[in-house]
């Protein structure tokens, strides 16, 4: 059984100035992590088309990622239907 707790913070932002630095973590790194500025329905469109390709790491399972890309997805639904 796994025991994971994901806790998220939203927050709706305008980008002011692109400083094109991203500080990632190794493990971020090696999963290929990118920072992207998209509209929210594109963002939604980019999370629900990865969902059936994650693939396991050296850091963490399947289950994980899908538990985590799955809560985003739905965090971008509920946002987009509310307004």
């Amino acid at each position: 059984m796994q025991n994971l707790k994901q806790i998220s913070n939203i927050f709706i932002a305008k980008v002011v100035k692109d400083l094109h630095t991203l500080n990632l973590t190794e493990k971020e790194k090696s999963e290929g992590a990118k920072l992207l500025w998209v509209e929210p329905r594109e963002a939604l469109q980019l999370v629900t088309n990865c969902y059936d390709k994650l693939l396991p790491s050296d850091y963490e399972d399947v289950y994980n990622k899908r538990f985590v890309v799955l809560r985003d997805r739905k965090i971008l639904e509920y946002y987009l239907n509310s307004n």
